[in-house]
């Protein structure tokens, strides 16, 4: 039989819409439950006031004890979806960690790439393919709307076209304004 928490965790989880997202917030909620150490429907059951604090405090200790500052910010968005999914919104306005240039990942050299290629399937090369075409970070491909990505996918198909060409500009925040597809 599962308890509360489980049945509140389980009915947020299932309105994510994507497999990922499920995984990454069910971990993230996981780290506050095991932070919080009470059931999440007391966390719930707060004042809004002590609900930020404790959000803030969980948020300022987890960068203390040596989290990166964008993966942070991903546990405090999970925490708020799951505040709001349940009728109690996180009024965490002003307060949370600003988002980070990551400096420290992976570079890939054109044989990383390469390799990754060869043992994708379609839609993973597709993807490749967009990330490495673009030459955006990931915040900014994810701006594209999709809508238009399928239409432009399905003229090419009709054009029986190789490739998807087209011309777009990130927003003003990115550091490189123009590119060509």
């Amino acid at each position: 039989m599962q308890s509360k928490d489980e049945i509140l965790v389980s009915e947020w989880l299932d309105e994510c819409r994507m497999p990922a997202t499920r995984n990454l917030y069910s971990r993230y909620i996981k780290a506050f439950r095991q932070w919080y150490k009470k059931p999440l429907a007391e966390f719930l059951a707060l004042e809004p006031k002590e609900m930020r604090h404790t959000a803030l405090c969980f948020q300022n200790e987890q960068v203390s004890s040596g989290s990166k500052s964008n993966t942070v910010r991903s546990m405090v968005t999970a925490l708020g979806s799951f505040c709001s999914q349940n009728g109690k919104p996180l009024p965490l306005r002003g307060k949370r960690l600003r988002l980070q240039i990551d400096l420290d990942s992976h570079a890939f050299s054109n044989g990383d790439l390469s390799s990754m290629f060869d043992v994708a399937n379609t839609q993973e090369k597709a993807i490749l393919a967009t990330f490495t075409s673009l030459g955006w970070e990931v915040s900014a491909i994810l701006k594209l709307k999709r809508g238009r990505m399928n239409s432009l996918i399905a003229k090419a198909r009709q054009d029986k076209a190789e490739y998807v060409y087209f011309q777009d500009q990130r927003d003003r925040k990115s550091t490189r304004l123009n590119s060509s597809h």
